[in-house]
């Protein structure tokens, strides 16, 4: 047995195809690293808070927010080191993944999207100006070593926001990247920026090999360390992009054609 585990987790049933070549590259990410693998389906809700399931519903990417978090402290009994990635995360460098550096950590998002107020219709107007890059702490990655002094918090943070906040008032991403984002705006968090997050923008210009917010992207990562992988964001499916067209599984599939093809974004 490794003494690191990596978790993933997707809905029961039939996985998209797209959804199947993220798992595969993960699993082969944690062959590569010598880890032992866990992949989890509607399980990860059981052991969730009867009244934070009532109260959350069906929103399911706040019940797996808090049930990712559960899940790797179950296995930390067991293992050393616990990671976990989105099922929708796609490796395509794998030799330039690295963790937080600290006993706990998280991914490092790196969101591109036009400013508010612009017109996604005026795509032939639209300038570099128009857009910006959202950093943010987000949990697509999050890794735990046994006896860190985040994750019991953590998860406290979680039942508590939501026991409290109304229920027809819960936010997307309320106690994932938001909340995280928060406690590091005054606490820093150690992060990894091997593995980003794509907006629905991002990934249709991948998916073309070109475009304002592909151009702006690479621009950006010039300054920085390469990518490992992406989140694809699943939830965001047949999301408008920039383009006036829809976000849609061709797109990812071409997307991920794309990245595997290059290595790199």
């Amino acid at each position: 047995m490794a003494d690191t585990l990596l978790i993933q987790s997707f809905k029961n049933g039939p996985k998209p195809e797209w959804i199947e070549l993220c798992l595969q590259s993960t699993r082969s990410l944690a062959r590569q690293q010598g880890w032992d693998y866990h992949y989890i389906g509607d399980e990860l809700f059981d052991p969730l808070p009867t009244s934070f399931v009532s109260k959350v519903a069906h929103r399911g990417p706040i019940l797996s927010d808090l049930g990712r978090l559960i899940a790797c402290k179950k296995a930390l009994n067991t293992y050393e080191k616990v990671l976990w990635l989105d099922a929708d995360t796609l490796i395509f460098n794998p030799q330039a993944f690295r963790l937080p550096e600290g006993s706990f950590g998280f991914g490092r998002e790196r969101w591109v999207q036009p400013k508010p107020k612009v017109q996604l219709h005026e795509i032939s107007k639209l300038r570099k100006q128009d857009w910006k890059i959202y950093r943010s702490i987000c949990n697509a990655l999050c890794y735990f070593e046994r006896n860190n002094p985040f994750l019991d918090y953590y998860i406290y943070s979680c039942e508590s926001i939501i026991e409290r906040v109304d229920a027809k008032h819960i936010a997307p991403q309320m106690i994932g990247p938001k909340l995280l984002s928060a406690l590091h705006n005054i606490t820093p968090c150690p992060f990894s920026s091997a593995i980003g997050s794509a907006s629905p923008h991002l990934i249709v210009d991948i998916s073309y090999g070109a475009g304002l917010a592909l151009d702006l992207h690479r621009e950006d990562l010039s300054q920085a360390e390469p990518e490992a992988g992406l989140n694809l964001c699943h939830s965001l499916l047949n999301t408008e992009s920039y383009r006036s067209e829809l976000m849609t599984s061709e797109h990812l599939m071409r997307a991920i054609h794309n990245l595997l093809k290059q290595g790199h974004v």
